[in-house]
């Protein structure tokens, strides 16, 4: 395998683990944020009321955008790895100021490790795209294609 190969290789590998990453977080999210009324409707047999799918929205919302950026992560956008990394970065500082603040026992496990994979997956990926592009090597495989490579 060329070295060319073997980078376009690289940077094939941690974009697809970047953007399962996101995928895996979001569905999470959306999980997540869906099973207080699912547990409500199966405990009591009663619809949840809408004040309990409203206080779980911004879960679900975000979940949804994770999964959005799963799709613009496989489309090669560069602005979907940032953002990606910036909502992981933001969600896990959030989780641990609530730990500072009211204890470590508040704060579930789950999002904070999938937020902490997601951020450490994307911010893999745009580094290996910002060396390839100041060292002028290609950056993913479309660009080795279009060379004739």
């Amino acid at each position: 395998m060329s070295p060319e190969a073997a980078r376009t290789s690289r940077d094939h590998q941690l974009l697809r683990s970047a953007q399962i990453s996101c995928l895996i977080f979001g569905l999470g999210l959306i999980v997540w944020g869906l099973f207080p009324a699912v547990a409500h409707r199966l405990t009591s047999e009663e619809a949840p009321s809408l004040r309990l799918f409203l206080a779980n929205a911004p879960t679900v919302v975000l979940g949804a955008a994770f999964v959005a950026l799963f799709v613009w992560i496989g489309r090669r956008a560069t602005w979907a790895l940032w953002t990606a990394f910036g909502l992981a970065l933001l969600l896990l500082a959030n989780a641990l100021l609530v730990a500072l603040l009211a204890g470590p026992h508040t704060v579930p496990l789950f999002p904070v490790a999938l937020s902490l994979c997601t951020a450490t997956t994307t911010a893999f990926a745009i580094a290996h795209r910002r060396i390839a592009r100041r060292t002028g090597q290609p950056a993913d495989d479309r660009k080795v294609a279009a060379d004739g490579g």
